[in-house]
């Protein structure tokens, strides 16, 4: 089950580590995973009804968007940028709205 939830609804809970910095207590899953951010976004703009047609359009979006951002963190030769957004392109493009078409990397 994703957690959904409405932009600015969500509260972190905060302690402190040894070293005195805080540290959040809980993470919503939509906010570790670019694929369930999607479709957390898709489900708070459109409702509980038949997410699939609009997650297919945002999920093809965003696809291009971190396309867009990992051809500019190239340009920039930005290392620490390009590993993040591998990391976001793999977790998005290794997403299956069919379980028949379940892509295994």
């Amino acid at each position: 089950m994703i957690r959904c939830r409405k932009a600015g609804q969500s509260k972190a809970l905060f302690s402190m580590d040894e070293e005195g910095d805080s540290v959040p207590q809980h993470y919503f899953f939509e906010e570790m995973n670019e694929a369930a951010s999607v479709l957390a976004e898709c489900a708070d703009l459109f409702g509980p009804g038949d997410l699939l047609p609009y997650a297919e359009k945002e999920m093809n979006e965003r696809i291009n968007k971190l396309l867009d951002m990992y051809l500019l963190a190239k340009t920039l030769k930005d290392e620490e940028w390009v590993s993040e957004l591998q990391d976001r392109l793999k977790q998005i493009s290794g997403f299956s709205f069919y379980p028949d078409r379940v892509k295994i990397s």
